[in-house]
């Protein structure tokens, strides 16, 4: 790549000196985003770093000694993205990496509502809930960037389902594992899927699909031959 406008006075410059370092770093979280993100990112990202480093450095960070460390604000290496923009790329990440096509998603979930739409849930108590669960937890992901499961709205949901054992709500949630790895962990008011969970959640999508009812084979009359 040719020469930045402006890199022949970074010497004179601390402010260019701190976005020349910030770049190969910056870099690197551009490269985790899928390709057609990834030039608004750097853009964004970019453009933070060029507005708030030179106000930061030039006027409120005092310069140090080579090889000096330096504690710089938190706004001169830029601003994480918004929550609407980490919620984006968070599920699309998800949707992504496990195959899950929107057509699936609106065949179960509505996101609108926040309503389960599948009957596809199993017929075991404990089999509805983990995957009322975790098709709330899909909604939720879709909307904040979490997948993660309010205990009263499951347990709202899970009844308007039958599926709610109050005996053992608790122990099927903690009891819920997946290829060895703990689908769910509790907090005071619900419950966040894993990292590893999230695979658990994606084949709750593919099991609960519609079933399509098979087309009917006409069957060839056979006539009947009089005897007699």
């Amino acid at each position: 790549m040719s020469a930045l406008p402006g890199s022949e006075t970074r010497s004179s410059s601390p402010w260019l000196k701190e976005v020349d370092d910030a770049i190969i770093p910056l870099m690197a979280v551009v490269n985790r985003v899928p390709a057609g993100l990834q030039l608004p990112l750097f853009e964004r990202l970019l453009d933070h770093v060029l507005r708030d480093a030179r106000r930061e450095v030039e006027q409120v960070v005092p310069l140090a000694p080579r090889g000096a460390m330096i504690a710089l604000p938190s706004s001169a290496v830029g601003t994480p993205p918004s929550p609407s923009e980490s919620s984006a790329l968070r599920f699309e990440h998800f949707v992504r990496d496990y195959g899950v096509t929107p057509e699936m998603l609106a065949n179960i979930v509505d996101f609108e509502t926040g309503h389960v739409l599948t009957r596809s849930l199993g017929n075991a108590k404990a089999d509805k809930q983990r995957r009322l669960a975790a098709l709330l937890a899909v909604i939720n992901a879709k909307r904040s960037g979490t997948f993660y499961v309010g205990k009263d709205d499951l347990v709202r949901v899970c009844n308007e389902h039958a599926a709610l054992d109050t005996s053992n709500f608790t122990a099927t949630m903690r009891r819920t594992v997946y290829k060895g790895a703990a689908v769910f962990s509790a907090d005071e008011n619900g419950y966040r899927v894993s990292r590893p969970g999230e695979e658990f959640v994606a084949d709750v999508i593919r099991q609960t699909q519609p079933q399509s009812t098979p087309p009917q084979t006409a069957v060839p009359s056979i006539p009947l031959t009089r005897t007699g």
